[in-house]
């Protein structure tokens, strides 16, 4: 139907009749039963669905340039299900937010009999709470696919009764009501029963009343109080059952997972309403939405008196309370209309979109849009929350207090033109409620809570590029790969899992899931169309190799013939595994953007009798741009001295600077002082090191040279040569492949010992992380630099920066991450697909100091540059951190532009790299 560009086709067996809808990016079917048709002899609902559906008036564009109703009513059902991700990524984030608030406790306990959560040498960051936080949520997220899916048997009562979330969710709805709510917020049971699913799942059972596989999965793995990894010690804290949410909590948690608000039509207008999310019919774009909604947030605490409120403003800033109010009314008016302007959000599916006028929203004009703010946590959270009640009724009357100051001060509700006492009273109604309306959250001191970087809840930031662009870009990309050459022919089953392909900015994998179904429905057809399913007895076999009758690892036999009704669904979930497998690979450089591409794969590829996809190899956290090769580590990279350091341009320096006596002009011979301090060291560690030790490097690479000179070639200590590693490397991942699709212990175990736990790979990753180290190394180090003669033998201070800039900058080197990929000269991936994020490489001054100053954005040009200075007085940390996010962008554009051609030869194509301090060079 895509091929001939038909939208509409009806499919029959002469008993049922399907209407299929063939989208860009989806399917969509009705079906009809003959035997259903009529009623006592007369038509019934059937009959005049499909009358409706199919009569002249469904099929015909009312204007040849529109869609037939038929195609805008299909149009209009996927738009709502837009409407519906925006609200369900919302929810899921404030999931998230409500479990790290309500076990707090856990988090900061440091009492703990085993292992505290934080350790000298590997500390938990707020961002492992977050991702571990992220993870029990997306936990409850798989398990409610599973259910509703009956990959966990529901019917089971035991399952149902005492692990299934949605038993669990019914017997705490029943106890929410009246009176028996006070047994939920008293009650501490619903989270045990929780992490006993958790562990359910990852373990299984073989008990005979309740047999259940072992699932396995990163996902499900437990948390670790003395692992290394800190996110599975933040777990741990969260699975600690002396720190448990209450059953409220709990309740609060799968109410926001499993019920949203929806669109509902109502005559001319529309409204919104509370309705349950069917994860049956969702599928692995929710995964998106997560990924909309949790991606560029990071987790913050309030001081200890200090409350927070989100305002209902522009972006939804958070600003502290006290701050607030010690603002007069003018310097009021002013912030109110800085903070109504709104960044702009671009998109890839409209980068027009125009700005909302948020005095619309605020005074509620704008209505839909009010429906969705009008859940404010404000009101919701602190009413679960065990705290003390004057506390709480304080804060908020002070919220209340400014918010009305502000309303007023800002003029948001017009003043009445004349003085009578009903006008006044109607004005002071308005202010109140627009006040109220104002203030989206309060932060108890204390309290954790998610915030963008640059301290707003919402603007512009990372998106989750929709199906409908997702889709028709790999189906347009990877066509030409799967079929024969200017035909519809597939090509043989063996070429389509031969194909690589790759997504180096992955994000939630949207991509890659939509190549992991088109490739699955290619290789289908490809086995049909050459003959390669046959009947075996009771079974079926499908040879997905050379078509021989060989027993290689190839063959796959499923306990059901071809002629099966379930031949088909069980087929193509063993296709998926394989394809993910053989086929796909993902980067990107966000852990929990990994984290959530690899959900999506195991969403996609769910199936109830198989364990959780093991895709640890295949999805990976790293910078897709910054690495190295095994044709470039070996020689130094000259060219990464050709940089800045980020503080050229620093003349509003208090603590940072140089001292130095002019050389040269009117103030030769004078004590001057510059805050350029790490560019100008950068300078003098290239012209006096590094072009000497350089010289003698070449002379030692000369062979008459070093014997005149009896030098040594100088080279990284590794245990063998680097191709014998990739070799080696390449043969463990060759035997992971071709492991059975459903043995991923196996696959798991032979990755984790001989590829992650491999001292001959570590080692020469580190050679690889040196070079790419050169880059980046700050100019306060450069004492300790990796220069030409400590580039192959660096001492230990320098060896432990190269790590931290390593895990710092996640360089990623692709022939080591992926050696089945680059197994040969030009080898490579088939194709690469995606939606890469763009990003400018200069410093967002706003958005760097609004995270000390939430006020920040309110200041004019010339009061922002003033506050700069005052920062760096009282802080002599903020300074430094100003010019290290500088020095990063800096060092980064140096990157992308010589890393090409990184030896300053002008034979290559690239910048020469002169080896004299005089520019003219030798």
């Amino acid at each position: 139907m895509r091929k001939a560009n038909q939208k509409i086709a009806l499919l029959t067996n002469g008993r049922q009749w399907r209407l299929i809808h063939a989208g860009s990016d989806y399917d969509a079917w009705c079906e009809w039963d003959i035997d259903l048709w009529f009623e006592e002899g007369k038509p019934g609902l059937q009959v005049l669905a499909l009358r409706l559906l199919l009569g002249e008036q469904s099929l015909h564009p009312e204007k040849p340039e529109k869609p037939s109703p038929l195609i805008t009513a299909i149009q209009a059902s996927r738009q709502g299900q837009a409407e519906l991700s925006d609200v369900l990524g919302e929810r899921v984030r404030k999931a998230v937010e409500l479990l790290i608030k309500e076990s707090s406790t856990a988090i900061a306990d440091r009492s703990e009999d085993i292992t505290p959560l934080e350790t000298a040498d590997n500390p938990v960051s707020n961002r492992d709470i977050y991702i571990a936080a992220t993870r029990m949520i997306m936990r409850c997220v798989v398990i409610l696919f599973a259910e509703a899916r009956d990959l966990l048997d529901r019917t089971n009562q035991i399952y149902y009764d005492s692990y299934s979330i949605s038993g669990l969710r019914e017997q705490l709805e029943r106890l929410s009501g009246g009176r028996a709510g006070d047994r939920l917020r008293n009650g501490y049971s619903a989270w045990s029963r929780l992490l006993a699913l958790f562990r359910l799942v990852y373990f299984g059972c073989s008990h005979e009343k309740m047999p259940i596989p072992r699932y396995g999965g990163g996902l499900f793995t437990p948390g670790d109080a003395e692992a290394k990894d800190p996110i599975l010690r933040a777990l741990a804290a969260f699975e600690n059952p002396d720190h448990t949410p209450s059953d409220a909590v709990v309740y609060r948690i799968l109410e926001l997972l499993s019920r949203s608000k929806v669109k509902v039509r109502q005559g001319r207008s529309s409204t919104w309403v509370e309705a349950p999310v069917d994860f049956s019919d969702l599928s692995s774009e929710y995964i998106g939405i997560l990924y909309e909604g949790l991606l560029d947030f990071e987790l913050r605490r309030a001081g200890e008196q200090e409350p927070i409120l989100f305002l209902n403003l522009g972006d939804q800033p958070a600003l502290p309370l006290s701050r607030l109010e010690a603002m007069d009314d003018a310097a009021l008016a002013a912030l109110v209309e800085k903070l109504k302007q709104k960044s702009k959000v671009v998109t890839s599916e409209d980068e027009e979109e125009a700005e909302e006028e948020e005095i619309a929203e605020i005074e509620g004009e704008a209505e839909e849009n009010e429906e969705i703010e009008a859940e404010t946590p404000a009101e919701t959270e602190l009413e679960e929350l065990e705290v003390d009640g004057d506390l709480v009724q304080e804060l908020r009357e002070r919220a209340y207090q400014w918010a009305v100051r502000a309303v007023k001060a800002g003029k948001l509700v017009a003043k009445p033109r004349n003085k009578k006492a009903a006008a006044l009273a109607e004005y002071e109604q308005a202010v109140s409620k627009v006040a109220k309306n104002l203030i989206v959250r309060i932060v108890l001191p204390g309290e954790w809570f998610l915030v963008r970087w640059g301290g707003t809840r919402k603007g512009s930031g990372t998106f989750y590029t929709r199906p409908q662009l997702a889709i028709p870009t790999t189906r347009r990309t990877l066509q030409a790969l799967v079929y024969e050459k200017e035909s519809s022919i597939p090509k043989k089953p063996e070429e389509i899992l031969a194909l690589k392909v790759c997504d180096p900015a992955m994000g939630s994998g949207s991509f890659l899931v939509a190549a992991l179904r088109f490739l699955t429905e290619t290789l289908y057809e490809s086995l049909h169309y050459h003959n390669r399913i046959e009947a075996h007895g009771n079974d079926s076999l499908c040879r997905l190799a050379d078509g021989t009758g060989t027993n290689s690892l190839m063959e796959e036999t499923l306990p059901v013939l071809p002629d099966h009704p379930d031949f088909e669904v069980r087929l193509k979930a063993l296709l998926k595994r394989y394809i993910v497998e053989r086929c796909i690979y993902g980067v990107d450089i966000d852990p929990l953007a990994v984290e959530l591409g690899r959900l999506s794969l195991w969403v996609e590829t769910m199936d109830g009798r198989l364990p959780f996809s093991f895709v640890d190899h295949k999805l990976k956290c790293g910078n897709s741009l910054v690495g190295c090769w095994f044709d470039r580590f070996q020689d130094y990279p000259a060219m990464a001295w050709e940089r800045e350091g980020g503080d050229k341009n620093h003349d509003k320096f208090v603590h940072h600077f140089r001292e130095y006596v002019a050389k040269t002009g009117k103030k030769k011979g004078q004590q001057q002082i510059s805050g350029d301090k790490w560019t100008q060291a950068i300078k003098d560690t290239k012209n006096d090191i590094v072009k000497p030790e350089l010289k003698r490097l070449i002379a030692a690479l000369d062979p008459e040279r070093r014997q005149q000179l009896r030098l040594d070639i100088p080279q990284f200590d590794l245990p063998q040569t680097p191709e014998e590693i990739h070799d080696e490397t390449l043969a463990i991942f060759e035997e992971m492949h071709n492991l059975r699709v459903d043995d991923t212990e196996e696959r798991e175990r032979r990755y984790r010992e001989r590829i992650q736990g491999s001292e001959t790979i570590h080692r020469l990753k580190f050679a690889f992380d040196t070079w790419c180290a050169v880059w980046f190394w700050s100019g306060d180090e450069m004492d300790i630099a990796p220069t030409p003669e400590k580039f192959f033998n660096a001492p230990t201070e320098t060896k432990a920066i190269i790590e931290r800039l390593a895990a710092q900058y996640q360089f990623f080197h692709w022939e080591l991450e992926y050696p089945d990929v680059f197994a040969s000269v030009n080898a490579g991936f088939d194709a690469i697909i995606g939606n890469p994020p763009w990003e400018i490489q200069k410093p967002n001054s706003k958005e760097f100091f609004s995270n000390i100053d939430p006020l920040y954005r309110t200041y004019g040009k010339q009061e922002a540059l003033n506050k700069q200075q005052e920062y760096f007085s009282n802080d002599p940390i903020i300074e430094k951190n100003w010019l290290a996010y500088c020095d990063r962008l800096k060092a980064l554009s140096n990157w992308n532009k010589q890393v090409a051609f990184p030896f300053g030869d002008e034979e290559d194509g690239g910048d020469k790299f002169s080896l004299s301090k005089s520019k003219t060079g030798v």
